[in-house]
């Protein structure tokens, strides 16, 4: 049986306690994200697309890469350029066509709590398949958890939904994305 002596139980004790000391201010830091300046969304994740056109039925697919650059107007709000969309294959009874559908425009990010923000903008709805595209109104409504912080940079999860109000029907796209962002 091995024993520790007096001066390894007072190291010990000592990473221990300082272990201690530094993990509430570890998880302080955490919790205050540094919101200011410069902006930029990375995301992706899994998808599905609602287009009467093509189905009855929303198609599961890809959502992103999605992207969102601009500048924080303060700690809480944040104007950019969003990017977001669905990649999926529908399968129209001969075959299949795959589909590319989403949201480009301006969007208004805004953090409700340290950990959760909400977004929405208005601007170009569209829809490929194929080669053969239609673009009109669209619209971005998203819902963002950060789980990660530090300094500047913050992972996180949400959802999005980007309907494209195009002819003959409008597309809708849903995205639950996994999330990298530059605060």
């Amino acid at each position: 049986m091995s024993h520790v002596s007096c001066s390894h139980r007072g190291v010990l004790g000592a990473v221990i306690l300082s272990v201690f000391l530094l993990v509430p201010s570890v998880s302080l830091a955490q919790l205050q994200p540094e919101r200011s300046g410069f902006t930029l969304l990375l995301n992706a994740g899994v998808g599905a697309q609602k287009d009467p056109a093509l189905s009855e039925s929303a198609t599961a697919g890809l959502a992103g890469i999605n992207l969102g650059i601009g500048g924080f107007l303060n700690e809480r709000a944040a104007l950019w350029f969003r990017l977001s969309g669905t990649v999926a294959s529908h399968d129209i009874g001969f075959g299949s066509v795959t589909q590319t559908s989403g949201f480009a425009g301006p969007a208004l990010q805004y953090w409700t709590s340290e950990r959760f923000a909400v977004e929405g903008g208005l601007g170009l709805g569209f829809w490929d398949v194929e080669g053969t595209n239609e673009s009109g109104l669209g619209a971005l409504l998203g819902a963002t958890y950060v789980f990660w912080t530090n300094g500047g940079h913050s992972l996180s999860v949400g959802a999005e939904y980007a309907p494209a109000f195009t002819d003959p029907d409008t597309v809708h796209n849903f995205g639950v994305v996994f999330g990298w962002q530059k605060n």
